[in-house]
């Protein structure tokens, strides 16, 4: 039978199989936590939740990796190969121990050699992605990859390698890791986003929107500043509308959401983080870079997808309390539009919109009780959410969240604050 194995596994030349207990258990013990860490990362692919403990901003931001172009192979999450690869090393490792017949061991060894150094060698590959590309780490897929470098060197302290029989292993090993590289640049994945553009036609009648004034509301002395969507056909001035930004920003864009929509939480991430990046690395989200005026402004429009409020949409369909959270942001924009950036913030930060209740008790933290008692009787939160509305039922898009300028509409997903940045650019116009 050993006469029929490849030369590295029959000759004498062959790596040994693994020395003693000790090494295999410590082998064993790394495969478990990488099967572990990387069976979470494949949950979150696979259910959209947002990873524990390492949430949105600043450089450690696992939301920027996992939700990259480059956490997927040939539209698979690659967490999920890291569970096949690892669990296959666990196995591996029950008959590459001491006691287990020589032949078995030996091949166990070799293979246990290709399988790690394929997992060391995509390791390096996605470190250098998170360093290079990304800008951005995720401590979860750092502790698989120390997994992979912990593994490798506990191979190489066990198999004792005899050339060539370790060598091959580890050239066949890299050779395998190199497929994902090869793959994840020449086949990306199909965008999750869709563009569409507007040509510019003549337009028989602009309406024109100043903005919506509450009962009593002393008109603004403040001269109008006005942005334009559908290609001309709708004209609004900015400084009377909910936004993150001054009205007077170099670009300005116009968001269609609601709260409560999983896609539009995950696209307001990266929306934030973008702007953050265009306003002078470093200046808040909805501020300008310092000592000069800000580059990018979003006006927000929400557009609750709640029956409530929203004669578009069917009982089944319906989000109940959208409707109730995009008033009060309205009415935090009224009374305080100063601290408007920091309730939306806080409306979407969580991995799940608050409730009611608590967002109206932060809303009444950042206004007072009585002035919002007063404004939420008030008809024109209901007459800007009614617009809102039918400025997404005559959209080109047919889906939530919507970002656009004149003549650009981008719609539904996008995977990172990268792949969102060179849409702006290339869309858009908004140049890095």
């Amino acid at each position: 039978m050993e006469a029929q194995l490849p030369a590295q596994l029959s000759s004498s030349p062959s790596p040994a199989p693994l020395a003693s207990s000790v090494w295999i258990w410590l082998l064993r013990g790394v495969a478990v936590v990488a099967v572990g860490i990387s069976a979470y990362l494949a949950w979150l692919a696979l259910s959209g939740a947002t990873a524990a403990g390492c949430g949105h901003g600043g450089s450690l931001d696992c939301e920027q990796v996992l939700s990259s172009r480059w956490s997927y192979w040939a539209g698979t999450p690659v967490s999920l190969l890291a569970v096949s690869v690892w669990s296959s090393i666990l196995l591996l490792s029950l008959f590459a121990g001491p006691r287990a017949p020589q032949l078995l061991r030996r091949v166990a060894a070799w293979l246990l050699g290709v399988l790690v150094a394929a997992a060391f060698g995509c390791a390096v590959w996605f470190v250098w992605l998170q360093v290079a590309v990304l800008h951005h780490y995720c401590m979860y897929c750092l502790a698989v990859h120390g997994c992979a470098l912990l593994g490798g060197g506990l191979v190489l302290l066990a198999v004792r390698p005899r050339i060539p029989g370790a060598v091959s292993a580890a050239v066949v090993g890299l050779l395998l890791a190199a497929i994902m590289p090869l793959g994840q640049t020449f086949f990306p994945p199909e965008p999750m986003y869709v563009i569409d553009h507007l040509p510019n036609t003549e337009i028989a009648e602009v309406y024109t929107f100043d903005g919506y004034h509450l009962a009593g509301e002393a008109p603004s002395d403040e001269l109008p500043i006005y942005q334009e969507i559908f290609a001309g056909e709708i004209k609004f001035n900015v400084r009377n509308l909910p936004r993150l930004g001054p009205a007077d920003a170099e670009h300005v864009l116009f968001k269609i959401f609601d709260y409560t929509c999983p896609h539009c939480r995950d696209l307001h991430q990266h929306v934030l983080s973008a702007q953050e990046y265009l306003n002078a690395g470093g200046a808040a989200p909805g501020g300008a870079a310092p000592g000069g005026a800000a580059r990018l402004t979003v006006v927000m429009l929400p557009a609750p997808l709640d029956e409530e409020c929203n004669d578009l949409i069917s009982p089944e369909n319906s989000t109940a309390g959208a409707c109730g959270l995009a008033r009060l942001a309205l009415i935090v924009w009224k009374l305080a539009p100063d601290r408007f950036a920091e309730y939306d913030r806080w409306l979407f930060e969580p991995q799940t919109p608050p409730t009611y209740a608590a967002a109206r008790a932060k809303a009444v933290e950042l206004v007072g009780e009585e002035a919002l008692a007063v404004v939420e009787r008030d008809p024109a939160l209901d007459e800007q959410l009614k617009l809102n509305i039918e400025i997404f039922a005559a959209s080109p898009a047919e889906l939530l969240p919507q970002l656009m300028s004149r003549n650009v509409v981008l719609s539904q997903q996008v995977a990172s604050t990268e792949e969102l940045l060179e849409l702006l650019d290339r869309e858009f116009g908004i140049s890095r």
